[in-house]
């Protein structure tokens, strides 16, 4: 499994006008759902969403980010 902290930067890179990981980007595991809660500040309030454990690792192993931009993107 992918640590958080590697999503959260991944995501930092991604999106940088998210902001900071730790700061402004939070990112968790989610035993209930078994996926990542990406959790950001979205125009002064707390916008939440589950990135899928294989889009993360596809995202962070091969470089192939489409899926993980796309959910964490259409939170607006």
């Amino acid at each position: 499994m992918i640590d958080n902290k590697t999503i959260c930067k991944t995501i930092e890179n991604i999106f940088p006008e998210k902001g900071e990981c730790g700061k402004d980007i939070k990112v968790d595991w989610n035993k209930e759902n078994n996926a990542y809660l990406v959790e950001y500040l979205e125009n002064g309030k707390t916008a939440k969403t589950y990135v899928e454990s294989d889009d993360a690792a596809v995202c962070i192993e091969k470089d192939c980010c489409l899926d993980l931009a796309f959910q964490v993107n259409q939170v607006r």
